[in-house]
């Protein structure tokens, strides 16, 4: 089955939708939804409208979970001044390393998962 999210200023007819409560529920619909959206944007990424939509449910994913946009913004910039960005499009071809190679004046490990 197809699960497609409906803005919530988009008119349907009766019985044609079901709304989902809970928060399990509600958190699957919003991935279902980046990934048909992260599709769309693999067959064109110069759609306006697709980085739009992805925005949205990434906002409205953190908004049910709690988290604050600012505070994910300020950990964008400080692993983006910490390990940078994304521009040289380098993936590994090996092995993960248990810990990458130290860099000096960072004391932890920016790859760890908390």
């Amino acid at each position: 089955m197809k699960i497609d999210l409906i803005r919530d200023k988009v008119e349907v007819a009766e019985g044609e939708v079901r709304p989902v409560n809970s928060l399990p529920g509600r958190q699957l619909a919003l991935i279902a939804q980046l990934h048909q959206e992260l599709g769309a944007l693999a067959q064109d990424g110069a759609k306006k409208a697709v980085y739009a939509n992805l925005l949205e449910l990434m906002r409205e994913m953190m908004r049910i979970n709690e988290v604050d946009w600012q505070m994910v913004e300020e950990e964008r910039i400080e692993r983006l001044v910490w390990l940078g960005g994304f521009r040289r499009g380098l993936i590994w071809t090996r092995e993960i390393p248990e810990r990458p190679v130290e860099s000096p004046g960072y004391p932890e490990d920016p790859l760890t998962v908390s």
